[in-house]
């Protein structure tokens, strides 16, 4: 589907996938309030928050399997 309703729908999709919420506390309607540029750059922080936190959590538990 192209148009308005498939950005909204994926945009809704990257808002739960990237955990915007526990990066920024805003709720999904707050966060569509918000202007379009607004919501890309907090898409992009809370993708890489991930990355770092997914690779923190990866050398932690490498750490753990190497101690064992």
């Amino acid at each position: 589907s192209t148009g308005i309703g498939s950005t909204l729908y994926e945009r809704i999709e990257l808002f739960a996938e990237r955990g915007v919420t526990k990066h920024f506390g805003l709720s999904l309607s707050e966060f569509l309030e918000l202007p379009t540029d607004v919501c890309d750059r907090i898409l992009e922080i809370s993708n890489k928050r991930q990355a770092i936190e997914g690779s923190v959590a990866g050398n932690m538990l490498a750490q753990l399997e190497a101690n064992k």
